[in-house]
């Protein structure tokens, strides 16, 4: 497993959240599949230069995407073909007339800033009160891996799931121990008398361990 926070990832890589909005813009993500041609690495590049902050301002100050949209589809355009900020390696003149003349589009970025929740039909946001830790059903997983993924025999699924689930459904197994506590300095879960850590999680290459302390 490998663990991330925002914080990390604003850390290490210097992105904003106006900078990640513009990133999975650029790059492609749940909504759609992006700028053709258009790479992470170009895109983080183009993140990094600023552009998504000034995109994510100009939403929070409601300004006309018929305005805002042209001049920063222009401005982004003119770094793909001259990389005056050096963020890119290299210029991209080909990539920028890939650029279509609607980026960004009206619904993917909706999509995006104003995601479908249970409030948007006028529900009521559940009590936390009444969520509980569940551990995931194996049996469930297993059957589910055995009527869609082909996966028919007993040794196949032992060797997937083994490999694929098994470390997570032991980290849920500890985080749900009482009195568990994780280590954020150390990245280590801890017992209740906090002298010897009985797990370590593996954090992705941030400068942060990626979830924060808890105690249950």
């Amino acid at each position: 497993m490998v663990f991330y926070t925002l914080e990390a990832i604003c850390d290490k890589l210097s992105l904003t959240r106006g900078a990640l909005l513009l990133f999975a813009l650029l790059s492609g993500g749940d909504y759609d599949q992006g700028i053709r041609g258009c790479g992470r690495v170009v895109a983080l590049g183009l993140a990094q230069c600023g552009f998504g902050d000034e995109l994510l301002s100009a939403i929070e100050r409601n300004e006309d995407i018929n305005i805002f949209g042209p001049r920063l589809r222009n401005a982004i355009c003119a770094e793909l073909r001259g990389n005056s900020q050096g963020k890119l390696g290299a210029r991209h003149p080909s990539l920028a007339a890939q650029v279509p003349e609607d980026f960004p589009n009206r619904e993917v970025l909706e999509l995006y800033t104003h995601p479908l929740t249970s409030q948007s039909c006028g529900c009521t946001t559940p009590s936390q009160r009444d969520w509980r830790t569940r551990g995931p059903s194996i049996a469930k997983i297993a059957q589910f891996c055995f009527d869609h993924l082909g996966w028919k025999t007993e040794s196949v699924l032992k060797e997937k799931l083994h490999n694929h689930l098994w470390e997570g459904v032991f980290a849920q197994m500890l985080f749900s121990v009482r009195f568990a506590t994780y280590n954020i300095n150390y990245s280590t879960l801890m017992g209740p008398n906090q002298s010897q850590p009985f797990y370590t999680i593996p954090t992705a290459r941030c400068s942060q361990p990626a979830v924060s302390r808890r105690r249950y």
